[in-house]
């Protein structure tokens, strides 16, 4: 009995782990593959009707086969008009340490508001605390609201800051070919002009 229990506990444990992603060689049609704690992605990408769905990578790791692969482009019909840019909370800022801020669970991601952001896990086998929208992260954003009379920003601009918001642990550490591949990363791939100095500036601070 004592042995099923260790057993179940470790297999617990080690899938609560942080995977480490590579870049490599696989069949057309394949996103990745995984193997000993680490996920390969195919840095050939997908067909040009196909594409590598983020949002389900995780549960592919934990539940699914030895390959992910490609799926259909989904249906969309976004809106192109100007987004309202809102208020900012300078208190979403962490009370200790910048972004990125590496994490073992949330207690490590208290907010100066005492409240907690999500400790999610990055591609380089670390997790990492989530940023809210009134941190450092996003001062170029709240800059380029300031500065327009009406408070509003592009939806270019928009779109670029919301997926930065939406999926900031993957890309922090994401290996170049995760970029070409991943249909929620894309947006991310051109960077609005004057973005680099605030994401370079924290990375900076963070290693030193």
């Amino acid at each position: 009995m004592l042995i099923f229990i260790f057993a179940f506990t470790s297999l617990v444990l080690s899938e609560e782990l942080c995977p480490v992603y590579n870049c490599g060689t696989e069949a057309i049609g394949v996103c990745a593959s995984k193997e000993d704690g680490s996920i390969t992605l195919n840095q050939i990408g997908c067909t040009a009707t196909t594409f590598c769905k983020l949002a389900s990578i995780s549960d592919w790791y934990l539940n699914g086969g030895s390959y992910f692969y490609c799926e259909e482009f989904p249906d969309t019909d976004e809106s192109t008009d100007d987004v309202k840019c809102g208020t900012r909370n300078k208190n979403e800022m962490l009370l200790d340490d910048i972004h990125p801020k590496r994490c073992n669970t949330t207690d490590d991601c208290v907010l100066k508001n005492s409240q907690k952001s999500e400790c999610l896990c990055a591609m380089d086998g670390y997790s990492y605390c989530q940023p809210k929208w009134g941190s450092e992260v996003f001062d170029l954003f709240w800059e380029y609201c300031d500065s327009s009379s009406d408070n509003v920003v592009s939806h270019e601009m928009w779109n670029y800051w919301s997926e930065l918001q939406n999926h900031y642990n993957y890309y922090i550490a994401a290996p170049d070919c995760a970029m070409n591949i991943f249909y929620e990363l894309q947006p991310l791939v051109s960077v609005p002009e004057g973005a680099w100095e605030i994401i370079v500036a924290g990375v900076i601070a963070w290693i030193v």
